[in-house]
């Protein structure tokens, strides 16, 4: 019998499961016609055929038709009841196909949570994060120029020597810290409910001591979606690994020596607990009191929102710093970390107002160059990437591990650029702001930064503002890197390649200019000569004609990104933003020809065993070709000779020299970008904040008035070198000015210009003398008094192929000037009286033609004028003059007289008559 009831049951409940599953099945069906066809023979599904039938209540309503009146209620009662049944079907099958995903879910999540776990191994040490050892650093030479300890970086001390502080922090961050194990899971459930139920927005924190120290490590920001979610799994791996790595002790110890605790008024950052307590209350951690302790401790969160020292709202701080402090001292007591007497008396002190005294913060860092600095960034950035952490504890590492640091720093050239700096001559004021600089010297060769300076000052804040790494608009600076140079490389332009330079228009309405001492009239300009003098439209045609592409991508292997199409044509006027140090760097590459190597500060850091920990990630890439390169110099070199640097052109004596100058709209900024055969060097001359006229020294670019007298002493111990290296590949040739192309027979104008053997220009097809005027440009008429002669092709064909207007057809010049059309009547020097030979002289200097005649005289001197026809006259006009002979060498008096009369053609026509006295 019990068998039988066992295996009633076990029937039924396999009838059930049958059920369940079908029901599941049905309820996860995506296609419609199944949905229909489920629907339509649910009932089938649910009719139990062996149950038997219920008794339909017979009503005691009369009724004439018995029969059809039973069927109608049976029909109806069986109706409600499958309609019921549908309904609970239906709930079933929801609640299912519910508890189902969140099956899937959970597994999905532990899988997730599971792999995280498994493959997420931190590549930080137990040496590194306990690292207290200090750093040396060398320069170039194996020098030591520094020695950095621990204690230098911030202040740290041991557990035992902080006072309640790890109690504090303790009671309100973690308060079951000694027991968890890195994670605490009753905090962390707590917080993703409370995450649930606020929908993303809960405050509520499920974060562990450790579990902060490895937010403050890790090289992670991310706080939404899946990248948020793995984010905090990897956190929890994380803080597991590093509590059982580091122990209980020195995870707090490390976290308390590390936290962020605020900002001192210098911009340094107030790190670890120690700092907190020199700052807030100027006193060491040991001695601060309870209640100064969870002042420190409940700022953690937000310490900007505590800062007792500011001035605006000073109020609302000190109220939000009281209640936090009591919050703190409130957990403390709970948790019997401190007495009750130690509790009233800390609640006092606090009701009585917390006593904040600013203790002054150092960094110990000063004393180091630019250089310097710039090398302890790059390592700490190359390890941050290296080893998933942040900068800041990266930063830490570099300068805690007890590394050799060897800098790329040039002692020698540092004090150059330090002594260089500190002159107060370069210091202007204008509009209310200083003046600053920077400048930065490499060694084309290699990439390496010999020196650098990023602020003019005596003693400059070396871990402050460094300007080296401050984009700022270039000007024409920009023209070689930018502009030339790619149109070089890709056979759009050569030196000699023409265009006419006068007023244009661009598209519809943009009409650039250049510079006003320039003009905007120069005619036909080779691309030599527009970049000498730093010519604006000649530029703007040449990168009109080469398009943007090339320059994008010329500049992208020098690692300058430069959206070039955006920019648009204004962008051959210099108007994008580069660091000082970036335009040192191409600047190097002309000078290494054409090769780019990526600047660097430092050549390798090595730990204490001599491993080598981390080197510099330089690239090298040939840029333009050697021949290109040296072309390019060579233009620069005039820039230098006889062009917008021609005044410091004879500061370093016979050493090659070439640069460019670049000047922003405005002269907001001011740069100079060059090299010698030995260095290349980059100088920015402005204002943080930039002002509407910077300085200039004696009428000079200020920029190049620094850069010269630095580059004359980092070379004087240097072989003078009169030239640059010339590659095989460059070939001279006979140009026709006129039209950029070879010289032929009949070409008027020549002269030599040097080109790449892969980019020769066609011949020329013969050229024009025409003499114009020199002021506007037009055919001279016979009135025009300065006019030069020039020699134009038949047509410039960089004109032919241009986007703009007007768009000359011929290089015929037709117009006459219009300016100088009537006689202009000079004044004739008076010359009687004076000896023949000065008089022809002073009447040809003033632009006179002269006819003499002898009018001998007795008594007067020998060669001495005694009339000249005429006081005014038009330029070129015959002058006649008279003059005696012969008579005696010497007069003591003479009288002259003159009369004078106008000639119906307009000259003035004068008669002098001249009596003398012999002795």
């Amino acid at each position: 019998m019990e068998n039988e009831k066992h295996s009633l049951n076990q029937n039924r409940k396999k009838t059930k499961l049958k059920k369940v599953v079908k029901s599941i099945d049905l309820g996860l069906r995506k296609n419609s016609e199944d949905d229909e066809i489920s629907s339509k023979y649910a009932f089938l599904k649910d009719k139990d055929m062996s149950a038997p039938r219920k008794q339909v209540t017979k009503s005691k309503r009369p009724n004439t038709n018995k029969a059809g009146s039973k069927a109608t209620v049976k029909n109806s009662d069986k109706s409600n009841k499958t309609g019921k049944k549908k309904k609970m079907k239906l709930w079933k099958k929801i609640l299912l196909v519910l508890f189902a995903l969140m099956v899937i879910g959970i597994i999905a999540i532990a899988s997730f949570i599971t792999y995280i776990f498994k493959t997420d191994k931190w590549a930080i040490t137990k040496e590194q994060f306990l690292a207290d050892a200090g750093a040396e650093i060398y320069n170039k030479d194996g020098e030591r120029i520094a020695t950095i300890t621990g204690s230098e970086v911030n202040k740290k001390v041991e557990l035992n020597q902080m006072g309640k502080v790890p109690d504090a922090f303790i009671s309100i961050e973690d308060e079951r810290f000694y027991k968890h194990n890195g994670v605490d899971l009753k905090r962390t459930f707590g917080a993703i409910l409370s995450f649930i139920k606020t929908r993303g927005n809960s405050s509520y924190g499920g974060s562990t001591i450790t579990q902060q120290l490895v937010k403050i490590t890790m090289n992670d920001d991310s706080r939404k979606g899946v990248a948020g979610i793995e984010r905090k799994i990897r956190e929890w791996s994380r803080a597991i690994q590093v509590d059982k790595m580091l122990g209980k002790d020195n995870v707090l110890n490390r976290y308390l020596n590390r936290i962020f605790l605020g900002s001192a008024t210098n911009g340094l950052e107030i790190r670890g607990v120690e700092a907190a307590a020199n700052f807030y209350f100027n006193k060491p951690a040991k001695d601060l009191s309870v209640a100064q302790a969870a002042f420190i401790a409940g700022i953690n969160h937000a310490p900007s929102l505590y800062n007792p020292f500011k001035e605006d709202g000073k109020e609302k701080v000190l109220a939000r710093a009281k209640n936090r402090t009591l919050i703190v001292i409130g957990k403390m007591h709970e948790l019997k970390k401190i007495s009750d007497s130690e509790y009233k008396d800390a609640v006092k002190e606090v009701n009585d107002g917390l006593k904040f005294e600013k203790g002054s913060q150092t960094n110990g860092l000063t004393g180091l160059s630019f250089t310097t600095t710039a090398a302890i960034d790059q390592i700490a950035k190359q390890i941050k990437a290296k080893q998933d952490i942040n900068y800041s504890e990266a930063r830490e590492i570099t300068l805690n591990s007890g590394y050799k640091i060897y800098t790329t720093e040039d002692s020698k050239i540092q004090k150059i650029l330090n002594e260089e700096y500190a002159k107060s001559k370069y210091v202007k004021k204008i509009n209310g702001q200083t003046a600053q600089s920077a400048m930065v010297v490499i060694d084309p060769s290699t990439g390496r930064v010999l020196g650098t300076a990023g602020a003019l000052e005596e003693h400059p804040d070396t871990l402050g503002l460094n300007r080296i790494f401050s984009e700022r608009q270039v000007g024409s600076t920009f023209k070689p890197i930018g502009i030339v140079g790619p149109a070089l490389e890709s056979k759009n332009t050569t030196a000699a390649t023409v265009y006419y330079d006068h007023l244009t228009t661009f598209g519809k309405n943009y009409t650039p200019h250049n510079d006003a001492s320039d003009g905007d009239n120069n005619g036909i300009v080779s691309m030599r000569r527009a970049l000498t003098i730093s010519l604006n439209i000649p530029m703007i045609k040449l990168l009109s004609i080469m398009g943007y592409e090339k320059p994008k991508e010329f500049l992208k292997k020098m690692d300058i990104n430069v959206d070039t199409e955006k920019a648009g044509l204004s962008l051959a006027l210099g108007t994008e933003s580069i660091t000082p140090l970036k335009m040192a760097a191409a600047y190097a590459m002309i000078a290494n020809k054409g090769v780019y190597n990526t600047p660097t500060f430092y050549t390798k850091v090595v730990d204490q065993t001599g491993k080598v920990i981390v080197e510099p990630e330089q690239k090298q890439e040939r840029v333009m070709s050697e021949e290109n390169a040296y072309i390019l110099t060579s233009m620069m070199e005039d820039v230098v000779d006889d062009g917008t640097a021609k005044s410091f052109g004879n500061v370093l004596g016979n050493m090659a020299v070439a640069g460019k100058t670049g000047t922003t709209s405005n002269a907001v900024d001011r740069w100079f970008c060059g090299f010698t055969p030995y260095y290349a060097a980059a100088v920015w001359y402005g204002a943080d904040e930039g002002y509407k006229k910077t300085a200039s020294f004696w009428g000079r670019n200020p920029a190049a008035a620094i850069w010269f007298p630095v580059m004359k002493r980092i070379n004087e111990n240097k072989e003078v070198k009169k030239d640059f290296d010339k590659p095989d590949g460059i070939v001279t040739k006979s140009v026709d000015k006129a039209t950029g192309k070879l010289a032929t027979s009949s070409t008027a104008e020549k002269y030599d210009e040097i080109f790449s053997k892969d980019n020769i220009p066609d011949k020329s097809e013969g050229s024009k003398a025409y003499t114009i005027c020199k002021e506007t440009k037009k055919l001279a008429t016979k009135y025009c008094p300065n006019t030069e002669t020039v020699y134009i092709g038949k047509v410039i064909e960089t004109e032919e192929k241009g986007n703009w207007t007007p768009r000359l057809t011929s290089g015929k010049i037709t117009e006459y000037c219009d300016k100088h059309t009537t006689p202009v009547m000079l004044d004739v020097p008076n010359v009687v009286g004076m000896k023949l030979d000065a008089a022809k002289a002073k009447l040809t200097d003033a632009g006179f033609t002269v006819v003499a005649k002898i009018n001998d005289k007795a008594g007067v001197a020998k060669d001495q004028v005694l009339t000249q026809s005429a006081t005014k006259a038009e330029k070129g006009t015959e002058i006649y003059i008279t003059y005696n002979s012969s008579g005696p060498a010497t007069t003591n008096t003479t009288n002259t007289t003159t009369s004078t009369n106008t000639t119906s053609g307009g000259s003035t026509n004068t008669t002098a008559s001249t009596n003398t006295t012999t002795p």
